[in-house]
């Protein structure tokens, strides 16, 4: 951001009246281009999260290291990409921990490879 107008400001300022005034101009454009700044990051850049690709045999449940910053808990996962036995990917059974993550395959005979990505 630049704040160039500042020194323009502090040239021009006359009163209250001609602060409130440039304050509202420049926290408008501040904001248009947070917004657009904002706009361009994608969903792994706007949120705490491990992209990972993984295979599930059929039927199984398996343990996924997850490497969030700090060795955090995560505590969403979402499936970005799957072939057809990715359909049938949910949470496993055992309890997450720091570091790992558990998914299961139900589906009897077809295996799963899926890209999720987890949540802290």
């Amino acid at each position: 951001m630049k704040f160039s107008t500042f020194r323009a400001l502090s040239n021009a300022a006359t009163g209250m009246d001609s602060v409130v005034s440039y304050l509202k101009g420049e926290l408008g454009r501040v904001f248009n281009e947070l917004n657009l700044g904002l706009s361009r990051l994608d969903l792994l850049e706007n949120f705490v999260s491990f992209e990972v690709t993984v295979e599930i045999a059929a039927n199984t449940e398996k343990e996924i290291p997850v490497l969030l910053p700090g060795n955090a808990l995560a505590q969403r996962y979402l499936i970005v990409d799957s072939n057809e036995g990715g359909l049938y990917v949910c949470r496993g059974d055992n309890t997450w921990a720091p570091g790992r993550a558990y998914l299961k395959n139900t589906h009897s005979t077809e295996d799963a490879k899926i890209k999720v990505i987890f949540f802290k």
